[in-house]
C-alpha cells in the first residue's frame, strides 16, 4: 500500500506522491486520465487503430490488422510470407593479410590478419572503416615477419585485453587499452599451432590443432595452463554450455568433453561425420549445428550427450565444390533468433559466402535464397553480429560491414543502427 494511513488510495503509478483515484495523470506521461487510452502505461496513450496496442509500440498505428513488422520491409508480419533478415552492405575495407578473426569493443575493431599481424579499426559514424595501427609484435627477439607460419588466427576481447591464437607464435597476451599503442604483455607457447578460442568465464579453451588446452584467465595478464586432451585428428571451432564443450573435430567429427573441472578435461562422446572434415559449430536447445569441408549443414540432437543422433542434414552451396586454393568451407556459424548464420568460404565460386538458414524446426532446416545475395569480397573466414550489425572477415578479402535490415535507421532517430545501441527504441518512425 503506497498510502497505508489513507483509506481512499493505495497505489501511485507515476511515484508523484498522489494517490491513482486523486491523479488527473495516474502515469505522469502529460496525458489526462480522462483522454489516455493507456492511463497506467508513460510509454502510451493513443490508439488510433484501435487494435489495444499503442501507436509508439505498433509499426501500424493505422492499420488495425498489423502491428509488427520484424524484418523492416514495410509489410506487416500477419501477411508477410516469411520473415527474412535482410542483408545490406555498408562498407568494406582490404588488408594486406588473411584476415580471420574479428573482436569488437565499442568503434574499435580488432581483426586477425594472419601474416599480418592484428589490425586495429575505428568505425566511424558512418559505418566506415578506417586503419588506425597494424600491429605486428617482435617474437623472441625476431621481426614477426621473420616467421613465416607466424598468422594470427582469431581474437578475443577480455576488458582492455586482447587475446591473440597466433598458429607457431603460440597465444598472445596484449593490452590494448590504448588501441593505437598495443602492447605485449606475455606470449605463451603452445605445442602445435594455436588456432580457434572460447572463453568460459575464467577459463580460456583454446583449440591447438592437435589439442584442447585449457587456461585459468583469471588474472589476465597471466595466464595459466591448465589441461590439455589431444585430438583424435584435429580440434577447431568450440563452443561451451553447461559445463560441456561441443567441438567441431575435423574428421572425427562432433566431440563433446567434460570441461566442468577444466584442470582435468573428460571425453564425453562423439560421432563421426562419415570422412566429412568439421569445422564449424552453433548450438540451439538441444541441437548442435556443424558444417565443413564438402559436408555441408549437419545437425545433431543431443538431448542425450552420450549418444548424439544425426537428425538431419542440408547441402550449403560450397558442398558441390572440391575444398582447394579457390574455395573453403564453413569457418563460422552464428545463431540469431531462428536464423542460422553460415561463413560459407565461398559458397558458389561467386563470392555469396554468407548464407542464412531457417531453423524454426531444427530437423528441417531451410536454406534462404535472396533474390540479390550478399556478395562478400572473399573467402568468408568469421564474422561477428552486433545487434543490427554484422562485421564480415575475408580471407585475402579484408573486412565488412554489413546492416542486418532493409533501413540503417529501424527506429528512425536519425541514428544508424550500427551505432545505436537501442536500434528499435524509440520508435519515432512516422
Amino acid at each position: 500500500d503506497a498510502f497505508p494511513l489513507d483509506p481512499t488510495e493505495s497505489v501511485d503509478t507515476d511515484g508523484d506522491g498522489v494517490g491513482d483515484g486523486a491523479d488527473a495523470d495516474d502515469d505522469g506521461d502529460g496525458v489526462a486520465d480522462n483522454v489516455d487510452v493507456f492511463p497506467l502505461d508513460p510509454t502510451e496513450s493513443v490508439d488510433s487503430d484501435f487494435d489495444t496496442i499503442g501507436d509508439n509500440a505498433d509499426a501500424f498505428p493505422q492499420d488495425p490488422l498489423e502491428s509488427e513488422d520484424r524484418d523492416h520491409d514495410g509489410i506487416g508480419d500477419n501477411v508477410d510470407g516469411e520473415i527474412l533478415p535482410v542483408l545490406t552492405p555498408v562498407s568494406s575495407f582490404n588488408t594486406s593479410g588473411q584476415l580471420r578473426g574479428i573482436a569488437k569493443d565499442g568503434q574499435y575493431v580488432y581483426a586477425a590478419d594472419g601474416t599480418a599481424g592484428v589490425t586495429i579499426f575505428e568505425m566511424t559514424a558512418l559505418g566506415d572503416f578506417t586503419e588506425i595501427t597494424n600491429y605486428r609484435p617482435m617474437i623472441d627477439d625476431k621481426a614477426w615477419s621473420e616467421d613465416p607460419q607466424a598468422s594470427a588466427r582469431s581474437v578475443q576481447l577480455v576488458g582492455d585485453t586482447l587475446l591473440v591464437a597466433a598458429r607457431t607464435v603460440g597465444l598472445m597476451v596484449v593490452d590494448v587499452s590504448d588501441p593505437l599503442n598495443p602492447a605485449l604483455i606475455t606470449k605463451l607457447d603452445t605445442p602445435d599451432k594455436a588456432t580457434f578460442m572460447t572463453i568460459d568465464g575464467d577459463t580460456l579453451i583454446l583449440s591447438d590443432r592437435g589439442a584442447i588446452r585449457t587456461y585459468d584467465i583469471s588474472t589476465i595478464h597471466s595466464p595459466v595452463f591448465l589441461d590439455e586432451f589431444e585430438a583424435p585428428t584435429e580440434f577447431e571451432r568450440v563452443l561451451v554450455e553447461d559445463g560441456l564443450a561441443y567441438i567441431a573435430a575435423y574428421y572425427s567429427g562432433l566431440f563433446i568433453m567434460d570441461v566442468t573441472d577444466p584442470s582435468n578435461l573428460k571425453k564425453v562422446s562423439g560421432v563421426g561425420a562419415n570422412g566429412f572434415a568439421m569445422w564449424a559449430i552453433a548450438k540451439k536447445g538441444d541441437y548442435i549445428f556443424t558444417g565443413g569441408e564438402g559436408s555441408g549443414l549437419r545437425v545433431y540432437d543431443v538431448s542425450d550427450v552420450l549418444k548424439p543422433t544425426l537428425v538431419a542434414q542440408l547441402n550449403l552451396p560450397d558442398s558441390a565444390l572440391t575444398p582447394d586454393a579457390t574455395d573453403q568451407p564453413p569457418f563460422k556459424m552464428e545463431i540469431v533468433g531462428n536464423f542460422l548464420f553460415v561463413a560459407d568460404g565461398d559458397a558458389n565460386g561467386t563470392g555469396e559466402g554468407i548464407q542464412v538458414v531457417d531453423i524454426s524446426d531444427p530437423e528441417n532446416p531451410i536454406l534462404k535464397v535472396y533474390n540479390d545475395p550478399l556478395v562478400t569480397n572473399g573467402l568468408t573466414w568469421d564474422f561477428l553480429i552486433e545487434g543490427y550489425t554484422m562485421l564480415i572477415g575475408n580471407y585475402r578479402g579484408g573486412i565488412q560491414h554489413v546492416n542486418l535490415g532493409e533501413s540503417l535507421d529501424h527506429d528512425c532517430d536519425l541514428v544508424q543502427n550500427h551505432a545505436d545501441n537501442s536500434p528499435l527504441d524509440p520508435d519515432m518512425c512516422p
